[in-house]
């Protein structure tokens, strides 16, 4: 599997992107919005998880027959989407909280600031 990555898809529904990039074998979040966070939550009911939620109807079964939901989780005020196994949720976000930190640090720091007198 390639190393985590979030690709931000704007307001855009985010199928068939999230089904191609499990089945690419690729640990992608992808960002996408409050709306369409709460448009899959009401869809159909809700599987809870700590730091977000499964949508209900399994996208598939890995070859251990356990089922992969899509996951959708709310963290730093914006919102994101993968495809993962039921019992793979507690990785799955690690990767995504290493991956914001990551987008972190490629950010430039601060310009210095230049004290004139």
């Amino acid at each position: 599997m390639s190393g985590p990555a979030i690709v931000n898809l704007g307001d855009a529904f985010p199928f068939p992107a999230v089904t191609e990039g499990r089945r690419a074998g690729h640990s992608t979040w992808f960002e996408t919005t409050q709306e369409q966070r709460e448009h899959f939550r009401d869809v159909l009911p809700p599987i809870p998880f700590p730091g977000g939620f499964f949508v209900s109807e399994p996208a598939a079964y890995d070859g251990r027959g356990v089922p992969i939901y899509s996951a959708f989780v709310k963290l730093q005020g914006r919102y994101f989407v993968r495809e993962f196994a039921a019992d793979a949720h507690e990785a799955a976000f690690r990767e995504l909280v290493n991956a914001l930190k990551a987008e972190e640090d490629e950010l430039p720091s601060p310009a210095p600031e230049v004290r004139r007198g």
